[in-house]
């Protein structure tokens, strides 16, 4: 009886665990169909695929459980098996899309154009500097992502008890795929001209901070602002900065006028 209250225990828990990830999955669905730019889909993509693999490790099991005839009620294994195999063939139909499109004469005549040395790109350092970041949060994603099965797993008293941490890596994982999010529009912005190098200079210095630090325990940022920069058109943008230097430059003149003068009293006295 035991072992069999157990066994139900662990049905139920992964039961539960299909529905939590087929909603996840809907969320990056909706991602990427209303994607603004080909960099972002590309990510959500990503996304979606590490979703549909957690999903089919779950129809794994589940499959084992509805074969086994210590399992008598078998039809919401039968039930959650389906809703996940219907997934799994929506996201095979989206990657064929994909792929289809990727070899496509349009992206073709575009893969010939790139085959340039990509280190000769007034842009590269930047670049490499960007993707280095977006899979340094990356791979925090995925650790935190681990941590957070580890709390979720367990009696339901623990997980409650675990409540706090849950959201508090849940935050963390929000916030990194926001920074995510902007660095991948920036990188876009960037190559396409729209903004300059300059303006992903101003931004470095809170990215890198952020990347970091984040995990350290007095760790501080407001990084709701972090990416302000890039908001300006960057035209406007240099001549700002062009403005302040001009201002720097009058007040270095001034001071300089002003150790003329006291120069020229001393000399009268």
């Amino acid at each position: 009886m035991a072992s069999a209250r157990k066994l139900q225990a662990e049905i139920e828990r992964v039961l539960k665990k299909v529905q939590e990830g087929v909603v996840v999955f809907e969320e990056c669905w909706d991602k990427v169909v209303n994607a603004s730019t080909n960099a972002l889909k590309m990510k959500y993509e990503a996304d979606l695929k590490k979703e549909i693999k957690k999903l089919q490790r779950y129809r794994d099991q589940i499959k084992s459980w509805a074969s086994s005839s210590d399992v008598k009620r078998k039809q919401p294994l039968l039930d959650c098996r389906k809703l996940i195999e219907t997934k799994m063939e929506a996201f095979k139909v989206l990657e064929k899309e994909t792929k289809t499109k990727a070899y496509s004469k349009e992206a073709l005549s575009k893969a010939k154009r790139k085959k340039k040395d990509p280190k000769k790109s007034p842009f590269y350092h930047h670049v490499v500097w960007i993707d280095s970041k977006v899979d340094d949060l990356t791979q925090q994603i995925e650790e935190l992502e681990d941590k957070l099965e580890g709390l979720r797993s367990g009696s339901k008293r623990q997980v409650r008890a675990n409540q706090d941490q849950i959201e508090e890596v849940q935050n963390w994982v929000e916030r990194h795929n926001w920074h995510i999010e902007q660095l991948t529009e920036v990188k876009e912005k960037l190559t396409s001209k729209e903004i300059s190098k300059l303006q992903v200079d101003e931004i470095k210095d809170n990215v890198d901070y952020y990347v970091e630090s984040n995990q350290d325990p007095d760790f501080e940022m407001d990084d709701e602002y972090t990416y302000e920069p890039i908001e300006e058109d960057a035209a406007e943008f240099e001549s700002n900065l062009a403005d302040e230097d001009d201002d720097d430059d009058d007040d270095n003149d001034d001071d300089e006028d002003d150790d003329d003068d006291k120069s020229e009293r001393k000399k009268a006295t």
